[in-house]
């Protein structure tokens, strides 16, 4: 009887362990072939710890922590935040790349790749925007560009 409640708590602890591991690669939004393979592990593998069938090991976790600074406090015991830092590391890449706009325009590029990423049919559409947007105006981008910057335009970016 005893040994049938361990292997229930036990099976209990590696389901959690699996929901907070899947909640943690959905946060950091990556697929899980490609975790897999950063990981070292077989998609697999890696399903089977989502699902709490296998525990993670050391490395998966090092590799968690260090990559993207995953709390490995959170994943074994669901204690502490999520990350190790104020923001998740693709947090700080937007930041970093959004540093030279206002922050109304820095929200809205922000939102527009969100959706440009998740979304076929917004990326499409968008696409289609765009090189509209540079056939009409090639000539003006291309003054405009060099005016502010001083730098020799690449053509590639106007060859549709």
């Amino acid at each position: 009887m005893r040994t049938i409640k361990k292997e229930s708590i036990e099976s209990n602890v590696l389901k959690q362990i699996g929901q907070r591991l899947l909640e943690v690669r959905e946060k950091i939004d990556v697929k899980q072939n490609i975790l897999a393979k950063e990981l070292n592990i077989s998609q697999a593998g890696l399903s089977s710890m989502e699902k709490g069938i296998l525990k993670p090991n050391l490395e998966v976790l090092f590799h968690l922590s260090k990559k993207y600074k995953i709390n490995i406090d959170y994943i074994l015991h669901g204690t502490g935040e999520v990350f190790t830092k104020d923001s998740t590391p693709q947090k700080q890449e937007k930041k970093n790349l959004f540093q030279d706009f206002p922050p109304d325009q820095a929200d809205f590029l922000d939102n527009f790749l969100t959706l440009f990423k998740k979304s076929e049919i917004f990326r499409y559409q968008a696409m289609g925007n765009y090189k509209r947007f540079l056939l009409e105006n090639a000539d003006l981008l291309k003054m405009e560009i060099k005016a502010k910057k001083k730098i020799k335009m690449p053509q590639s970016i106007f060859n549709i």
